[in-house]
């Protein structure tokens, strides 16, 4: 009896290879998708330990809503800023000291304040004053990344008017004063006026 050893004419159901022929996938391809799998899941472990210190410091995440958006904001004029803190969208936060940092994009010229506790939980304002005119960046630090918001238009400082062109305000007596004195001189005239007419020549 002749025995062949032709491995390529062995039954589908023989062994590995059997297997393999059987669902139609070479062992070359079955290994190159494991080697996939184990590199895919290591990167996201390497993601998932980079991560961990920053979720953990942040203890979750917060939403800041502003009351109004800054506008008509002027050089040197101070106006106020309010918003809320909310954990999670949802839960008022009280108890912090948000921090406000503002950058002019021109200049790179940098300011910082700090908001303090307004009326109902999570409530805070600030003050500020912005020294120039042009585009400042800002955002507000609570605990954990920062919430950027959208930059904020300062324009120029309103001109201040020259002296000469000042209203001087009168007291008010004075002004009633000066009516009255013009009231006894127009009746004076009239009487004047009428002894003129009536006198007769001598």
């Amino acid at each position: 009896m002749t025995i062949r050893h032709n491995v390529g004419n062995l039954p589908a159901r023989c062994g590995v290879l059997g297997y393999a022929a059987k669902r139609g996938r070479p062992l070359q391809g079955r290994k190159s998708m494991v080697v996939k799998t184990r590199m895919l899941s290591l990167v996201a472990l390497l993601l998932l330990i980079a991560l961990a210190p920053g979720l953990a410091q942040a203890g979750g995440w917060t939403l800041v809503v502003l009351d109004q958006t800054p506008q008509d904001v002027r050089a040197g004029q101070e106006f106020q800023v309010g918003f809320m803190v909310l954990q999670h969208g949802t839960e008022p936060i009280g108890g912090l000291e948000p921090k406000i940092d503002l950058t002019e994009t021109g200049s790179g010229q940098k300011l910082s304040f700090t908001a303090s506790p307004q009326g109902e939980l999570g409530h805070y304002i600030a003050d500020l004053t912005l020294p120039s005119a042009g585009t400042w960046e800002w955002a507000i630090e609570t605990f954990g990344p920062p919430a950027t918001l959208s930059p904020i238009l300062v324009a120029e400082a309103a001109p201040v008017p020259s002296a000469d062109r000042i209203p001087v305000a009168l007291p008010q007596r004075w002004v009633a004063f000066i009516i009255a004195l013009a009231l006894a001189a127009t009746a004076g005239l009239v009487v004047y006026r009428r002894r003129l007419g009536t006198a007769k020549p001598i």
